[in-house]
């Protein structure tokens, strides 16, 4: 997490320095990338390593709920990386007009 913070630290001051009309969309996409992280550390994944334990032959009798709060989350991370990813686009758009 600490290299990619640093790459959009130096992508934002580069941004601020050379296209200060880019600046706060890169701002934006390096902020909402940074939340992605922790949120996939804290809800993803903890999902993912208790399913990684089980025996398909023995399903735990809440799995279903299980599948659904992984879906969900799952959903919501995407979203955001699919919004960081529009304001990364916008962010370099302005930055070659």
């Amino acid at each position: 997490m600490a290299v990619t913070t640093a790459v959009h630290i130096f992508v934002c001051v580069m941004a601020w320095f050379y296209s200060p009309s880019a600046f706060p969309w890169l701002c934006a996409a390096a902020l909402v990338w940074v939340i992605v992280i922790p949120f996939s550390l804290i809800f993803p994944v903890p999902l993912n390593n208790q399913v990684k334990e089980w025996d398909l032959n023995h399903l735990p009798s809440d799995w279903e709920s299980i599948r659904s709060k992984w879906d969900f989350y799952n959903c919501l991370r995407v979203i955001l990386l699919i919004a960081a990813f529009v304001l990364l686009s916008v962010g370099l758009k302005s930055y070659t007009s």
